[in-house]
C-alpha cells in the first residue's frame, strides 16, 4: 500500500458523509480496486449503474479490523515526536494486524491503500470518532466505495462514504456518469487496442480511455519508463507504439530518432 496525499473528510447536513483517502502518482493507485470490491461484494458489472454499483454487500469477518494503539506524532516545534493514541481500521486479504508508526498527515489523519487493501488511522479524537462511524457503517453494509476523480467527489483517491447520507444530486450524477462510461468502454473495446498492445508485447500499468474534446483518448502509464512516455494518446498513436515508432517512444536524439 502507498500513502494518499490530500486526504480528508467530507461533510453534509447530516454530518459525516465520506472519507477521501487521497492518492499519489504511484502504480498502487493506478491499477484499480477490483480486489477490494470483490472482498466487499461490490458489483463490478458495467451494466449496474448508480449507487448499486458502489455499495458493499458484505464485510467478511477477519478482513476488516478496528485497531487501537499508539503512534508517533511530530511536534509543532520540531522537537522529538510525541507518542499519542492512534486508532482506525484496516482492510486486508490476509487479516494481519497493522498500524502506522508515524502519523504526520493533515489533521492527524493517515490513509493508505492499494488494489487489494486500505487503512485509515487518526491521532485526533475527532478523527478517531469519524473513522469509528465509518467502521460501524461497514458492519451494516451502509458504505459506498469508489475511486474519486470523476462525476462527483472530484479529488482523486479511494473514497468511503456512508451510503444513506449521500446527496440525491450525487446519486443522479452517478447514473449519468455510469451510462456515459459504459458507452465509452464499449467504444474503447471496439478499437481492439488492448489486444494489439498485448500481441506486440507492450506492457503497462494503466490504459484508461477518456473523451477529450470529443476524441477518444487513452491515458497510458507504461512499464519500462526509461524507454516509453506516459500521457494521453490516440488509438493511432498507440498503434504506432506497437510498431516502435516515435509517439510513445522517448526521443534519444534532437533529430527525433527513437530507440
Amino acid at each position: 500500500m502507498r500513502e494518499g496525499r490530500d486526504n480528508g473528510f467530507e461533510f453534509g447536513d447530516d454530518g459525516l458523509i465520506a472519507l477521501n483517502m487521497g492518492s499519489d502518482h504511484v502504480a498502487e493507485h493506478e491499477t484499480g480496486i477490483r480486489e477490494i470490491l470483490n472482498t466487499l461484494g461490490v458489483p463490478t458489472n458495467d451494466k449496474v449503474w448508480g449507487l448499486k454499483r458502489r455499495v458493499i454487500t458484505k464485510a467478511p469477518e477477519g478482513f476488516l479490523l478496528w485497531m487501537e494503539g499508539h503512534a508517533d506524532k511530530p511536534q509543532e516545534d520540531r522537537g522529538r515526536p510525541k507518542r499519542v493514541k492512534c486508532a482506525g481500521f484496516h482492510l486486508s486479504h490476509y487479516g494481519e494486524a497493522w498500524m502506522p508508526k508515524m502519523v504526520s498527515g493533515k489533521n492527524g489523519l493517515y490513509t493508505t491503500w492499494a488494489q487489494n487493501a486500505f487503512a485509515a488511522y487518526s491521532v485526533e479524537e475527532k478523527g478517531i470518532s469519524r473513522l469509528r462511524e465509518l467502521y460501524d457503517a461497514f458492519e451494516v453494509h451502509n458504505v459506498a466505495i469508489w475511486l474519486g476523480g470523476g462525476a462527483v467527489f472530484q479529488n482523486p483517491g479511494l473514497v468511503l462514504a456512508i451510503a444513506t447520507r449521500l446527496p440525491p444530486k450525487v446519486l443522479a450524477d452517478w447514473l449519468k456518469y455510469d451510462e456515459a462510461q459504459y458507452h465509452l468502454k464499449e467504444d474503447a473495446k471496439a478499437t481492439g487496442i488492448e489486444e494489439k498492445l498485448k500481441a506486440a508485447g507492450k506492457a503497462y500499468f494503466a490504459l484508461s480511455p477518456k473523451r477529450i474534446d470529443g476524441k477518444l483518448m487513452f491515458w497510458l502509464n507504461p512499464m519500462d519508463q526509461h524507454l516509453y512516455n506516459s500521457g494521453w494518446f490516440t488509438v493511432g498513436e498507440l498503434e504506432q507504439w506497437t510498431e516502435g515508432k516515435w509517439t510513445v517512444m522517448k526521443l534519444l536524439t534532437r533529430k527525433g530518432g527513437a530507440r
